[in-house]
């Protein structure tokens, strides 16, 4: 005998209330999760009372948008809460271990996850995906056994629905995109960290603001004829006069000197920089630091800036800057390829992941090695990814097979990955390999000890190149740098035990030192017999303290090698970089090595010019030359 499955049906007005209560405990769930200081955001709350209503809007009226559209109030009100939770949750994880909000343009590079998951403790990802299942049950437990309420006509449905989907659509068109009222709440510590401006204003209104930002605004003044004349866009003769030898350019991830602190010692273990640290005393090694877009990721910002002496940070958007790039864009690997190299990419990660299968045709490579076309995830596996002694294996490989496969010098260009964190449990039975004074939890000991362990075998990585491109005949020019620094899963916690000097809420110069990674550029004794290299690292005009934006960074290495008129673009970058050696947002540095907050007006004039180029560049040149 068959029996119906028993329903329930709700009345109207209990439901709000539920509603009501639930999205009231969501949003003071949202405030309480946030990282930071609750009484501090209590504090500015008070001051500023509206900031809870801008974060308690959207989390009511997405409840009622469900709840019409379904007329299902246990789903209306459990799955909207589900997802802040759970946006709440990703929040929190990624400030502490980048210092960095979830954004927006986050959304765009969901399927990271996947390839991380396998770095975290099994108990928590098994955990983490109990709990998903477990809500998706539950929904769906309430699509079954809950009934439209009570006297909730389809007529009711729809005009609900209607009114607050409208009431959404002119609140964001109107309050949520609204600059001036964003900008005017204070923000507690430096406004210029966006983890402060997320915590003080709240996760929930921050979010929903910077999705206006995945638009990229026309800087001010933007006319692109400006840009559409010879002096800009005239294409120079390939450059015959100027020897070419083989570059080699490679961006270690997270790759830094931090672990030169003072209360920190190596001595009975291996220095985790030791060959790095003589090497670029040498007198034909140019070294120094490139101040980078990120702290503790955006990777593809720190290459891109280098690939193209463009600087993602004045580019007004919140997206990374590969997601931007749709059509071709003249930058380094382009220009080489026009004066007859043969361009090679390599990544032992995934090719999609931040659209690099697309974006390196895009920028000039012939070829693009990945982790799925050219290595091999079992054999070449140290702490969860590609080792970093495998790829320079394949950087010497593919290297040897272009020599005897063609007479063009090669642009090999690779990003490292095996340094990835997160890094407490990122090698088995990995013993502590430095001593402290500082008391550590053994969290914090394996931590420190499995960065330590990637900065290691990153150094051996550069000893191998060097020593393998000291040996060989084919003229080398060798670029190494690191992407950003590492963003530890315990936060800002190990700056403030070893490294105080890089603060993210101090002065200026505290704050430049959170994106500042090493670089250096070497030619071994063919390359140094066939250019000027050895001249010119004598006689390039760099400050004293040789930190340079990342942008300058590839401009640089052109003009070491007398390839500066390569292009009118790099020629500018450079011009800027002799006025302005950092030229990154708000972090300026002048020659003499004096951060600033101030410029001059012809220097902010410079600034804004360059600006202007760079949108020309990436959204409006291809279709100039396309005509």
């Amino acid at each position: 005998m068959n029996k119906k499955l028993k329903t329930f049906r709700p009345d109207i007005l209990p439901s709000f209330i539920a509603i009501i209560i639930v999205s009231l405990l969501t949003t003071g769930f949202m405030f309480y999760y946030s990282p930071g200081s609750l009484s501090t955001f209590l504090s500015l709350l008070k001051q500023q009372p509206a900031l809870f209503f801008l974060n308690y809007l959207p989390v009511i009226l997405s409840m009622l948008i469900i709840y019409f559209v379904t007329g299902n109030s246990f789903l209306g009100a459990t799955f909207p809460a589900g997802i802040w939770a759970a946006f709440a949750f990703c929040n929190r994880q990624k400030i502490k271990m980048r210092q960095d909000p979830v954004v927006p343009s986050d959304l765009a590079v969901f399927t990271e996850v996947k390839s991380l998951l396998k770095n975290f403790d099994p108990y928590y990802v098994k955990l983490g995906i109990t709990i998903v299942v477990a809500f998706f049950i539950i929904c769906i437990i309430e699509i079954i056994f809950i009934r439209k309420d009570k006297k909730l006509t389809w007529k009711k449905q729809l005009i609900g629905a209607a009114v607050t989907i409208g009431i959404t659509a002119l609140l964001y068109c109107t309050t949520y995109t609204n600059t001036e009222l964003y900008d005017s709440f204070m923000v507690d510590g430096n406004q210029y960290f966006k983890v402060n401006q997320y915590v003080s204003k709240g996760f929930t209104y921050s979010f929903l603001y910077d999705i206006e930002n995945l638009k990229v605004a026309k800087p001010d003044n933007y006319n692109p004829t400006e840009f559409e004349s010879e002096e800009y866009t005239s294409k120079p003769d390939v450059l015959e006069d100027v020897a070419k030898p083989n570059i080699v350019m490679i961006m270690s991830e997270a790759f830094s000197d931090i672990s030169i602190a003072d209360d920190i010692s190596f001595e009975g273990y291996d220095e985790p920089l030791e060959f790095y640290k003589e090497f670029i005393q040498r007198g034909d090694v140019l070294s120094g630091h490139i101040v980078v877009p990120n702290f503790g990721g955006g990777t593809s910002d720190t290459e891109f800036d280098v690939l193209t002496a463009c600087s993602t940070r004045y580019i007004n958007s919140s997206q990374i800057s590969y997601n931007i790039l749709n059509n071709n864009l003249e930058a380094i690997p382009s220009l080489l390829k026009n004066n007859g190299y043969d361009t090679l990419a390599i990544h032992p990660g995934y090719g999609w992941f931040y659209n690099r299968n697309n974006v390196y045709k895009l920028l000039g490579f012939d070829d693009f090695l990945s982790l799925e076309t050219s290595f091999d995830a079992e054999k070449q596996n140290k702490g969860g990814y590609i080792s970093d002694e495998a790829t320079a294996e394949s950087i010497i490989e593919n290297f040897e097979k272009h020599t005897a496969e063609s007479g063009n010098p090669l642009f090999e260009f690779c990003v490292t990955i095996q340094n990835h964190g997160p890094y407490g449990e990122k090698y088995t039975d990995l013993a502590r390999n430095f001593t402290s004074n500082t008391n550590l939890t053994e969290d914090e000991e394996a931590i420190y000890s499995g960065y330590f362990e990637g900065i290691d075998d990153a150094d051996k990585q550069i000893e191998d190149l060097v020593n393998y491109f000291s040996n060989s005949d084919e003229p080398v020019v060798l670029v190494f740098f690191g992407d950003h620094l590492p963003g530890f899963s315990n936060g800002m916690t190990y700056f403030d035990q070893f490294r105080q000097d890089i603060n993210m809420n101090g002065n200026i110069e505290e704050r430049a030192k959170a994106y500042e990674t090493p670089y250096f550029v070497w030619a071994n004794d063919a390359a140094k017999t066939m250019t000027n290299y050895s001249k010119n690292i004598k006689s390039i005009d760099l400050p004293d303290n040789h930190i340079i934006s990342s942008s300058f960074l590839g401009s640089t290495v052109m003009e070491l090698l007398d390839m500066e008129n390569i292009s009118p673009f790099i020629e500018y970058a450079n011009e800027i970089r002799r006025v302005l050696p950092v030229a990154s947002g708000n972090i300026i540095m002048y020659q003499d090595g004096t951060f600033t907050d101030m410029i001059t007006a012809d220097e902010q004039a410079m600034i804004e010019k360059y600006k202007r180029w760079i949108y020309y560049k990436i959204f409006d040149e291809y279709s100039f030359f396309k005509e």
